[in-house]
Parts: C-alpha cells; structure tokens; sequence
C-alpha cells in the first residue's frame, strides 16, 4: 500500500549544478513564475502594431504630454520612432538635416542620426586577419546601379589585408561610379568575404577629380551590404548626394525687403532677412531640394536694383569619370578610413558594439540618445504637428557622450561627456541648453576616478548611481556652490552593458561580467541560483545587448541576453525581488517599456521583426482563439499568447513547463509512483498534464512516459518506477493554470 508524500518545491529554480543537486527543487523551467507559492505561466501576450520600423528596435519608453496624449517610443540602431497609441503606425522623428528655421551649414549639430551597428561583432584589431600582400579573391563583377551602368564587365578583384582595400584591374566610369540623380547610389558587386559592414566609411582613390577621390574625413559611408555588394551613401556626414548643402551670394544687391527664394531648377524653398543698409543678411533653406544634376540658381525677389544670385555649393555625387591610375598600384582602390560601430569609442576594442538608445522625459518632452551618434535630441509633442516634426540636436550640449539622464533637481546630465569617458557634465537647473559654468549658475562637470568608462547613469532614491565597466560611483547633490559631489561606492562591480541595470525605488539590480549585483545604501553581491546557467550559455560578442527590465506588477527584474546559439536577444533569467527566487526561459524581445497605470497599463515589448506586443493581458474564460500551434521557442516569441481556461482538441508540445527531481529516502530502494494528487486553479480539461523521466542512477538511461492529464477531480492515476524520478508539469503555451501544493502515492520496493 502506497503512502501519499508531500511534495512542494519552494518557488524558484536552481541550475548551479546538475538536476540531482537540485533535488527537491525545480531544475529547469520556461514561461512559467510564482506568485502567492502557487506555480503559473507567464502572462499572455497578443500583437499590438505590426512591423512598421527600420532596424532593431533596443529601447522602448512610454509617457503622457500635460495635455494627456499617450506616447511610446522606440529607438533602433537606425531609426527613431513615435506611437500614439498600440493601434497606430510608427512615426519618424529621426533626426536628420537642417530644419526650417536654421540656416543650412555644415555646423555638427546638423549631421543627420549618425546609423547604428545592429549586431555585436568582432573588430578588425591588430593580429587578426592576415598580414600584408595582395590576396586574390574570386573574379568578380563591378557594375553600378546607376541608369547609364554597363553591367556585367568582369575583372579580377582582389584585397589588400594590410589596408582593407579592393583591388580591381578594371574599372571605368560606366563599370563602378556614376551620377545617378534619381533614388540609387552607386554600389561596387564582387565575390569573395566581404570586408566592409554598414556604417563604415570609405575612400575611394584612383580617380583624378577630387569629388571622386574621397579622402577621410570627407569618405563615404557604406549603407548597404549584401553578400556580395557595397552600396556607397553620401559624402560623410551629409544627408544626400543632391540637397543643396550651402548657399553663396554671389550679387548681393541693395535696399532688399525681407521676402523669399524660389529655385530655378530642382526645388528648394527658404526666407531671407536683410541687415539695416538693406543687403542680404541671412538666408534660411526650409526646403534642400533634391534630385540637381548641376548647381542651381535661385534669384530673389526684390524692390532694389538688381538681383541677388544664390548657387549651390560643389556636388558631393561621384561623377562620371575614368580612372586616371594614380593610385600607388594603378588602380581604383576603395579603402576603408574607419571602422563602424559606436563611432565616439576611442579605444581598440576587439568586439564592436551594438548600438542602443537613452531616454528619459524633460518635462513632457522627450530627451534622447543614440549610443551610435552621442548626441542629445529633444522632442517636443506639443508642437502644432508632433507626428511630423523630427527630434533636434539641444544647441549648447556636450556631443560623442556614452548616457545621459535628467535628475530631480532639473538638471540634464551627460555621462562620458564629450568623449572624455569618465567625465560627468551637467547643465544649469530647469535650462537644457546652458551648460557653461559660471558663478551665477548651477552647470558643471567633474571626472570620476575610475579605470573603466562610464556606461550608464540612473537616479536611485535621492542619488544618482553611476555605472562604468568596472566599478559603481554615486553622485549627490550638494547644493551651491559645488552643485553635486561624487563618491566610488563599488569596486569590481561594473556592469556588463549600458543597459544591463534598473532601478526600483531606493534599491537598484544590475548584471556584472560575471554575475549580479544590488545596491541599497550599499553594494552587494545578489545570490543567483541561475548565474552557471546564464554565463555557461551566454554570447559574450553581444553582450552589448544585454538589458533589463521591470515587471512591477509581480515584482520582477528580468535580464534579457544572447545565448550561444543566437546572434539576437533568445534568453532570459528573471528575479523575484520580493521573494527572492529566479526563473528561466526563452522568448525573443529586444526591448521593453514597463506597463505605467495612466499610460499603457501593460507592459510592452518588441521582437526582433519589429512587431510591438502587449503583455500581461487579461485571462480569457474562453477556448483558444487561433489555430496557432508553437512547436519551438521561436514560435512563441512570434504568436500571440492569449492565455486562456478552455481548451481544445489541438496538440501541443508542451513548451510551457517546470520540472524537478524526486526520491525516497537516499534514492537506494526502487520506488513505485502510482498517483499525484494536485492542488489546481482555473484549468480547464486537458489545461495540464504530467511527465515523468525515470532512471535508476542519476546518470541512469532515463524512460521518458507517456503524458498524464491532469483528472477534474485533482487524482491523476500513474504507473512509474524508478529510484530517481524527474517529475515535469507542462501545458500548451496559452492554457492558464495555477498549481499549488503536490502530494505523491509512492510505495518502496526491493534494492533491485
């Protein structure tokens, strides 16, 4: 006669070590947690806006403006983006050019959204690669994209691993560059490993004129790549080959009013303003025109004599032109003057970065910044058509920083200011464009002591904390005159990316190199019983993509990361920081925004598709709503999950699950399982069920059983035997269930 045992796991799972050293504890699990002792799946989740973004989307923030607009937005490595709602399409506020209202120059401030590295990936350091030499490479073929190209001309292409340089023995104007005015730019095809990434940026030698031959920094960048072609963009730091980049008078005639410019070919529109003789003062160009195939003229409308000509300024286009051969080797040569990635980095880091974005809200406008450009935008909702205006650069701030934050006293600060990586900047309080110190205002700056570079900054309880790559500093206000002082609060502690910590009240969670840590009122090493798990598995190459985020509904910190079999965000490791416990598991979501009572109440998280999901949706009594089946992780990272308490006929291959290993005694007697006796809530039929590996050592070959679903009345006969059982509870990935406590019929048997 059997004998029922008590059988509860305490909530959490433990994977530093092997399944048996995690006996009496669940071992391994995915999208389950819990909550009140009683084990659950996670919340469902269901599609919200479909993909309608450029790039990878790597932060997500949500807000209300003062008049009570809700706004979400998402920055990728490429683009940024504003919602109005979970229902609506992305609008595009990356910003780009001179606006209205600015006159057009070549200032840095007007450089467009400088684009981003979508991946983590090995750098080009010194002793890698090969050394010196011509290596030869594939035939290939040059052709152009442009309307008067002649395609299809062969050569021999080679690579100069010295100098990150193609060769070609053939090239004419038609074969590689050309004026296309229309929507292509030119592009270089061949075969062969492809040396250059998107963002980098090239010269190109070989050509006589100088609007050819690009040297740095005047190179171009590379905008697109494919297995085998480049794709050339602009002149660096332009935003199109055809805009009308600046303007010179040439005639600056007299008694001018104020009035406006018309083009005489292409089409730019624009003001100008007169100084008190009555010439020309300045000019304005709200409109650069495009598509110019020579310089235009614009005359000006006046009431003086004469007339006022505006030209533009030289082309940036490669123009039609045959190699001259005055490269040292005789040939057109592309090489590459600098490599890609997070541009404001000065050291020789073997691993580029990929990059992300900050944000945070000044007053109801929003303040962000792009790890791949280090400037700070501002944008305004309130403007008269905030879906339509673009984010600009805040005139007066420090640029190439690495974070920024604004405090509670008002003050926008920028970490990394400037380049300078341990340097602190902050502006003048409730003045986003003064950041000059002087004796009658709050600005200034100061450097930290440290021998890592700043990643990120947030404000926990009344202080900033400060995170560089090795150690955690503090920055207090102090009031006049010093405004802020600082303290290193944290050795070898440093985080592991520029978005791997959170704040949550007084206490703050982070992801070291190595492990995890939390702050409140001190430094502390955080028991994780999950830690072998993740940084056994973990893709150290993108480690920059690394970040967390908070589910405070259930008091959940979870760190989202590669695995070693993904490139993109696959994993994640949760901690319950009321109770303590971590959990596992898979789903894809490159970035989340915490759901915020009076904004969008649920959390809200993209995938790698760029398609946004809400999570945390209300149970549903109902059966399931789609034919949808996930039969591997990836398929739940893009199916709707909206859990509910019906079921179905359909099958399921039970992705949603916990598992743990059980025995009597010391595991020495064989044991005969023959019934569980389960404590459930809000399953349906077939909403759960039970399976069973069986061994009789722990590294035993294992008998996997059949499924037992779980009875209507909680008794759910079996018929195991075994001295170590690993006990599984698994449901389709949108049953909802709770399971409490567990009770098992066992009976002991002979040692054989």
């Amino acid at each position: 006669m059997g004998k029922l045992i008590p059988f509860q796991p305490p909530p959490g799972v433990f994977k530093n070590g092997t399944p048996y050293q995690a006996k009496g504890r669940w071992s391994d699990c995915n999208l389950v947690r819990w909550k009140d002792g009683k084990l659950q799946p996670l919340g469902g989740w269901q599609k919200s806006i479909g993909s309608t973004i450029t790039g990878i989307g790597r932060a997500m923030t949500t807000w209300r403006d003062f008049t009570g607009a809700r706004w979400l937005a998402i920055g990728t490595n490429e683009k940024l983006y504003i919602f109005t709602s979970l229902s609506g399409s992305a609008s595009d506020i990356t910003p780009v050019a001179t606006g209205a209202g600015t006159p057009y120059t070549s200032l840095p401030d007007e450089v467009p959204l400088i684009v981003g590295n979508a991946d983590g990936e090995i750098g080009l350091g010194f002793g890698t690669g090969d050394f010196g030499g011509i290596i030869p490479v594939t035939d290939g073929t040059v052709t152009s994209n442009a309307t008067n190209s002649s395609a299809g001309d062969s050569g021999q292409i080679s690579i100069d691993r010295e100098t990150d340089r193609i060769l070609t023995d053939k090239a004419t104007s038609a074969d590689v560059f050309t004026n296309d005015t229309t929507t292509t730019y030119p592009s270089v095809t061949f075969e062969g490993p492809m040396p250059f990434a998107k963002g980098d940026e090239i010269e190109v030698l070989g050509f006589s004129s100088g609007i050819n031959g690009k040297t740095y920094p005047a190179s171009h960048r590379v905008v697109s790549v494919t297995e085998s072609a480049i794709t050339l963009g602009p002149k660096n730091k332009k935003y199109s080959y055809s805009s009308v980049n600046t303007l010179t008078i040439t005639t600056a005639g007299a008694t001018y009013s104020a009035g406006t410019l018309s083009a005489s070919s292409g089409g730019f529109t624009g003001t100008y303003t007169v100084d008190s003789a009555g010439g020309i003062d300045s000019v304005t160009i709200t409109n650069g025109g495009s598509g110019y195939t020579s310089a235009p003229t614009v005359i000006i409308s006046h009431s003086g004599d004469g007339n006022a000509v505006i030209t533009a300024d030289t082309p940036t286009l490669l123009t039609d032109e045959t190699p001259t051969g005055t490269d040292e080797d005789g040939l057109v040569t592309i090489r590459r003057t600098r490599r890609f990635g997070n541009e404001n980095i000065a050291t020789s880091s073997l691993v580029l970065e990929a990059s992300s974005w900050m944000f945070d809200l000044w007053g109801e406008n929003l303040v962000g910044m792009s790890t791949s450009d280090g400037r700070i935008f501002m944008w305004d909702p309130t403007t008269s058509d905030p879906t339509g205006t673009k984010a600009t650069v805040i005139i007066g701030a420090p640029r190439d920083n690495s974070a920024i934050l604004v405090s509670k006293q008002r003050h926008l600060f920028a970490f990394g200011a400037s380049g300078n990586k341990r340097k602190i900047q902050w502006s003048h309080a409730e003045s986003e464009t003064t950041w000059g110190a002087t004796a009658t205002n709050q600005a200034g700056s100061f450097e930290i002591d440290s021998s890592g570079e700043i990643l990120a900054g947030k404000t926990v309880g009344d202080r900033i904390l400060v995170w560089t790559s090795t150690d955690l500093h503090a920055v207090d206000w102090v009031g006049m005159p010093y405004v802020y002082g600082r303290k290193k609060i944290g050795d070898a502690c440093g985080a592991i990316s520029n978005r791997s910590m959170i704040s949550v009240g007084d206490r703050a969670f982070w992801m070291s190199h190595g492990g995890f840590f939390q702050y409140q009122g001190s430094v502390q090493p955080l028991q994780c019983e999950v830690q072998d798990h993740i940084f056994k598995d973990i893709n150290r190459v993108q480690d920059s993509k690394i970040y967390a985020s908070i589910n405070p509904e259930f008091f959940e910190v979870t760190w989202w990361y590669a695995s070693s079999e993904s490139d993109e965000i696959l994993k994640y490791a949760t901690l319950n920081y009321s109770e303590g416990w971590w959990s596992v598991g898979e789903l894809c979501r490159t970035a989340f925004a915490t759901g915020s009572p009076g904004v969008f109440d649920n959390p809200i998280g993209i995938a790698d598709d760029g398609i946004v999901y809400e999570h945390e949706i209300a149970v549903s009594s109902g059966k399931r709503t789609t034919n949808q089946v996930a039969t591997t992780n990836a398929d739940v990272s893009d199916y709707d999950r909206k859990l509910v308490t019906g079921t179905d006929t359909t099958d399921d291959v039970g992705l949603c699950f916990a598992e743990t290993v059980m025995e009597i005694g010391d595991g020495d007697n064989v044991t005969n399982l023959t019934q569980l006796v389960t404590d459930t809530a809000g399953v349906g039929d077939n909403g759960l069920r039970f399976k069973f590996k069986t061994s009789y050592t722990p590294n035993g070959t294992e008998s996997v059983s059949q499924n037992y679903d779980l009875a209507t009345d909680g008794y759910t006969d079996i018929r195991e035997q075994g001295r170590q059982f690993t006990y599984r509870v698994e449901s389709g990935f949108d049953q909802y269930w709770e399971l409490g406590s567990i009770r098992a019929e066992m009976s002991a048997g002979g040692r054989r």
